[in-house]
């Protein structure tokens, strides 16, 4: 054997490497650092015997070990460039692997300032490709460490107060407790919420067990495959939702909305049920979000999923007299406009505002519905117009404008505690609201009556005289309703509906609703008091606003 003194190492073909006397494992070089230069690492390497001539020269002395020596060196140092390039890809690519998780599970780009997926107050974390979970907030300062302390403190207080809420008392006594309403206003710590939400809901009247599972196990129906292409846009940046990410989301969303279709095939499914569904699921199991969704249809939505979204349409001329009272600019912009309720209230109200605020606001907002009712829904919208008034009567003159802006506002002017600020100095009585709804649902559905009368063709020898007839009864209709609901602007308590936390009209006259489902406020509504002198002083929203000291319109 011959030493090359240049490189400092005896190299046998093929399997054997000296170094002195001493012979090495040459599988135990791979864990030694990496040196300069290292000959039997390729395989590419040929076995030089310096005992023989050369194939291209004449041995050492004509220096061709020399030079091949040196290409392999040149060859390893860009192999080392090439490892180093791989290397910085290979970050670079376990960086744009990551995923950024806020506080409520919604992927957001870190780089997008605005749009924290829907959350303006996250702190946020990140998710590695290897599902690693970090915070990214920096270290606190004493005062912020304080303050948090105290606000875990505060939860656990809160937590402890609504769990004794839960199983000790009755639904409708912590509705009328102003304790509970505090509580309620600062926000259900997110570790009962699901748990304060079906208990203010009643859902456990409604709770059947066993129903849900048979619900599942039965046969596919038509409106099964409108669900199978609607369950796919909801939610799509939540990691429960989102596909590859290990969530049963969809799945359960799907059994859910399967099962209500079966337990209610009057309503089946109709678009806006999923937002709801989906939210749920992220506060509860599979099981309990279904029962959940029972109970808000039936005790604080009801009509609102039907064909004709009959409650919807009433809900929104509803809002559209309180705008004209608490903001009479604004909703004389809005009307000079063409910008009607239904347009924006169908976004807000079917989704309950789910795709409309920031997911910290929705939160909140959805804590006071269950407490309060729909009227909530009311005090939240109104709150928008009032954050955004500036913005609408200043800068958008036209109806593209106005509505563009309404279904798009900024996610930071809807901070939960501006909105909420805002909402509750709109100091709505809940009965009034109540009796309000019920002279619009029947002023609606005596002209609905009065239209579907006017349609079939009358013969020709009566038909100045049944047209008279007709518009004779209608007046008479709404007249009649006017008057049986004109002592409700007295606003007595001991009148009205006995459940504070539901809506009912089911004391309204029915009657077939227009084919169409959206219909303008002034093709649908009689106004009440345009029908005869003797309901001329009557006016609905009388009483419906507070007036306390702190009361009154916004801007007048």
């Amino acid at each position: 054997m011959i030493t090359v003194s240049s490189i400092g190492t005896t190299h046998s073909c093929p399997q054997q490497v000296m170094t002195g006397e001493q012979k090495v494992d040459p599988n135990a070089l791979k864990h030694r650092p990496k040196p300069w230069f290292n000959i039997g690492r390729r395989s590419s390497v040929p076995c030089v015997d310096m005992r023989k001539p050369h194939p291209l020269g004449e041995g050492i002395e004509g220096g061709i070990v020399t030079r091949h020596i040196s290409a392999l060196v040149d060859e390893d140092e860009d192999e080392e460039d090439t490892d180093e390039e791989e290397e910085e890809e290979g970050r670079k690519s376990s960086e744009n692997s990551r995923i950024y998780i806020n506080d409520y599970g919604f992927i957001y780009d870190p780089d997008d300032e605005i749009n924290q997926s829907h959350d303006v107050t996250s702190t946020g974390s990140v998710i590695g490709a290897n599902g690693f979970r970090g915070s990214n907030v920096s270290t606190l300062s004493e005062m912020e460490r304080k303050r948090e302390l105290k606000k875990q403190k505060f939860n656990r207080e809160n937590e402890l107060k609504w769990v004794h809420a839960a199983t000790r008392l009755q639904a409708d006594n912590v509705k009328k407790s102003n304790k509970y309403k505090k509580l309620v206003r600062r926000g259900i710590p997110s570790s009962v919420r699901g748990r304060v939400w079906l208990f203010l809901a009643k859902a456990d009247v409604y709770r059947q067990p066993g129903v849900f599972d048979e619900l599942c196990k039965r046969g596919p129906v038509p409106i099964h495959e409108v669900i199978e292409r609607d369950i796919h846009r909801c939610y799509p940046d939540h990691i429960h939702f989102r596909d590859g990410m290990g969530g049963t989301g969809q799945q359960d969303l799907h059994s859910v909305l399967k099962a209500y279709a079966h337990y209610k095939p009057d309503v089946g499914y109709c678009q806006g049920m999923g937002r709801l569904v989906g939210m749920m699921l992220m506060q509860m199991p599979v099981e309990d979000a279904f029962w959940l969704l029972v109970a808000t249809i039936e005790g604080y939505m009801q009509d609102y999923y039907t064909p004709s979204l009959r409650q919807l349409r009433i809900d929104a001329q509803v809002f559209e007299r309180l705008l004209k009272v608490q903001d009479p600019p604004l909703a004389d912009h809005l009307e000079k406009n063409d910008v009607i309720p239904l347009m924006y209230m169908t976004q807000w109200f079917m989704t309950l505002y789910t795709m409309s605020l920031p997911w910290a606001s929705v939160l909140r907002v959805w804590d006071v519905f269950y407490f309060d009712g729909v009227k909530a829904l009311f005090r939240i919208g109104l709150a928008i117009f009032h954050l955004s008034r500036d913005h609408l009567l200043n800068n958008c003159p036209s109806s593209s404008e106005l509505l563009a802006y309404i279904l798009h506002i900024p996610l930071e002017n809807l901070a939960p505690k501006p909105l909420l600020e805002a909402a509750l100095q709109i100091k709505l009585r809940k009965q009034s609201v109540q009796k309000l709804i019920a002279v619009t649902a029947e002023s609606m559905d005596a002209a609905a009556a009065a239209t579907a009368a006017a349609v079939v063709s009358p013969p020709p020898s009566s038909s100045s005289s049944s047209t008279a007839e007709v518009s004779t009864s209608a007046k008479r209709s709404v007249q009649t309703t006017t008057t049986s609901t004109s002592n409700l602007s007295t606003d007595d308590p001991n009148q009205g509906s006995s459940d504070p936390d539901t809506l009912k009209t089911s004391n309204t006259t029915a009657s077939s609703p227009p084919s169409s489902p959206f219909l303008s406020s002034a093709s649908t509504v009689a106004p009440p008091n345009s029908t005869s002198s003797a309901t001329s002083s009557f006016s609905p929203l009388a009483g419906v606003f507070k007036t306390r000291k702190r009361a009154g319109t916004i801007h007048k």
